[in-house]
């Protein structure tokens, strides 16, 4: 087994980034539970989006207590995605992840997540359990931690192959909660970063495409938490409310995908079936596009099936 707090070379095992607006009333608890588990060989990258609350003092008062921080801020607002990629940008870490400034994570995430990726190099993406806890909600106790395992019936780690990847979407639920996951840095490279015009699909359309790409493995634990807000403001409750940017991001999915230089990419996503949802939501709009007729035959085909199973249980029964 490897050593997580190993440095060649001044090589950077991990670079944790993190893009924060106006999240100061999350930060004292959020940076000290991410530095706590930073190996030694490790940056934490934190941009901050021109916030106009007391982010700023907080954050420099972290910055002045730890090197291994590095802060950037942005003069003017320039929006989640376009500070994710500055953060990528700067990161100088083999492997990286992504953390939402509002969001948690528990006791392990860090050192088991990486761990698995060092034993298995091939692999790009290692990614665990979707925890989700609820904050302003009458109904939900904030403190409770609820869990969608991504292997209903998995109980120890699963490593896909590029090869296998696209029967495990095709034939189950799993999907990469970007929350969970930590990377290649080279994969994200490699992809060119997030892509602006996909809005909050950015991180979904760039994970998958690696794991598809290069394989995933799969830890069945709950290692993070995404704090689901009571509110409509954030970036995602934003886009996805405005029908009219919400349609315009799903053609803008199958634009990208429609692209030569996508031509492998689009066929595993087609292979794996999962672009069934957004299939669902556009089937009138891309039903008179012959060119994405290949795709829709696909999801036909798995919807098909399934109703098939179902139907032959019941016979059965």
């Amino acid at each position: 087994m490897k050593t997580l707090n190993t440095k060649k070379n001044g090589e950077i095992l991990l670079s944790v980034v993190m893009t924060n607006y106006n999240h100061g009333h999350y930060l004292n608890e959020r940076i000290p539970s991410i530095l706590s588990q930073l190996p030694l060989s490790s940056e934490f990258i934190i941009v901050d989006d021109a916030s106009t609350d007391n982010s700023v003092s907080i954050i420099q008062k972290f910055v002045e207590g730890d090197s291994r921080i590095n802060f950037i801020r942005n003069k003017k607002n320039l929006g989640v995605v376009f500070s994710a990629n500055i953060a990528f940008k700067a990161a100088q870490g083999k492997y990286v992840t992504s953390l939402a400034a509002d969001d948690k994570i528990l006791p392990g995430f860090i050192d088991k997540t990486l761990q698995v990726l060092l034993d298995h190099p091939d692999i790009a993406i290692c990614c665990s359990d979707c925890g989700l806890c609820f904050e302003g909600f009458s109904d939900k106790d904030p403190n409770a931690i609820e869990t969608t395992k991504l292997l209903k019936t998995s109980e120890s780690l699963h490593v896909f192959s590029p090869k296998k990847l696209p029967k495990i979407f095709r034939t189950t639920n799993f999907w990469i909660p970007g929350h969970t996951s930590i990377i290649k840095m080279s994969a994200i490279k490699k992809h060119g970063y997030l892509n602006k015009n996909l809005e909050s699909l950015c991180d979904w359309f760039l994970f998958h495409s690696i794991a598809l790409e290069e394989g995933v493995a799969y830890i069945p634990q709950t290692l993070a938490i995404w704090r689901q807000h009571n509110y409509n403001n954030n970036f995602s409750s934003t886009v996805q409310n405005d029908k009219k940017r919400k349609k315009s991001m799903y053609l803008q999915l199958f634009k990208i995908l429609s692209e030569k230089k996508n031509r492998k990419i689009r066929s595993q996503f087609r292979k794996a079936t999962i672009l069934q949802f957004y299939v669902k939501q556009l089937f009138f709009t891309l039903i008179w596009q012959p060119k994405q007729w290949d795709i829709i035959a696909t999801v036909l085909i798995k919807v098909f099936r399934r109703r098939l199973r179902r139907y032959l249980a019941l016979e059965k029964n």
